[in-house]
């Protein structure tokens, strides 16, 4: 219930009464209980001291779909010793920090800056975000006095979506298979695109980065490997969601003019670091997938 405590105040020039006065302050519940009105006073002034912190719910956010302009707020319980929510100034601001480096996140206050802490319970901490696919924001904050608390935006990231050729049976995977190292003949060159929502639309236009890596039990046709068979465009980072992969001419098998036949895995890396996988096979007229030194392997079905 409200309740208020009484208050007199004097104010004096050497020995001569300038001004008086005296009545009730109305207190909220989580109000402290002050042992005069000096204390009172100074408490009013000055604010009260933060004992401890605490985080209410983080808003929901999928990658892709921005939060309004004006932000979604964040809950910030301050509580003094006595463990009541502190209604009114504090002793001292509550830092908030945002550990987003990518510029999908930021955070203000009242829809200022906030760079100078919470002052006060009635001003109000707004999330903003931009949609971008990022993984796991932490949020901070701190006070004189109080331990720092812990929070985490986590947006609902998309898969990288695929669109090309895959082999077969189901679930169809995605793989590009090439069994000619001459350019402009057929099984020379294969291309796919791939997208992801809040990476690659032209609001975001952030790139894919790629890596490769061996197959085990296969001849390793990776770039940079040592039988390289493989050339991919645009490279890894640069701006696209088309990709061309073509045969490599720079190695040749010392008995056959053509790369060796083997498979390498192409590894996309995309906004929150969602991945996808794309195997590349390079065959010939008498190697068949996977076969080293001689070796005929099997043949894949494919669908395109």
């Amino acid at each position: 219930m409200a309740w208020s405590r009484p208050w007199a105040v004097a104010l004096l020039l050497g020995s001569s009464l300038l001004w008086a006065g005296c009545g009730t302050v109305p207190l909220p519940a989580s109000s402290p209980v002050f042992s005069s009105a000096q204390e009172l006073l100074r408490a009013g002034l000055a604010g009260t001291k933060i004992a401890s912190l605490a985080w209410g719910a983080v808003p929901h956010a999928t990658a892709g779909t921005a939060f309004p302009a004006a932000g979604k707020p964040l809950t910030v319980v301050a509580e003094n010793a006595a463990g009541k929510k502190i209604v009114g100034s504090y002793a001292s601001p509550i830092s908030v920090k945002d550990s987003d480096a990518s510029g999908a996140t930021s955070l203000t206050i009242d829809g200022k800056s906030s760079s100078g802490g919470l002052t006060s319970s009635s001003e109000k901490l707004e999330l903003h975000y931009t949609g971008l696919a990022v993984g796991p924001v932490t949020l901070t904050i701190s006070a004189r006095g109080a331990k720092a608390k812990q929070t985490t935006f986590v947006p609902e990231l998309s898969a990288i979506v695929y669109s090309g050729p895959t082999a077969s049976p189901a679930p169809h995977p995605p793989e590009i298979d090439l069994y000619s190292n001459v350019p402009g003949t057929s099984g020379f060159s294969g291309s796919f695109t791939a997208t992801q929502a809040g990476w690659t639309a032209a609001a975001f236009d952030r790139a894919f980065r790629y890596a490769f890596a061996g197959i085990a039990g296969k001849s390793d046709d990776c770039p940079g490997g040592s039988h390289p068979a493989f050339a991919v465009t645009p490279a890894s980072g640069k701006p696209g969601t088309g990709f061309t992969v073509a045969a490599s001419t720079a190695l040749q098998h010392a008995s056959n003019p053509a790369p060796y036949a083997g498979e390498c895995a192409m590894i996309l890396t995309g906004g929150g670091s969602e991945t996808l996988t794309i195997v590349l096979t390079y065959t010939t007229s008498s190697v068949g997938i996977g076969a080293q030194n001689g070796y005929t392997g099997r043949k894949r079905a494919h669908k395109r």
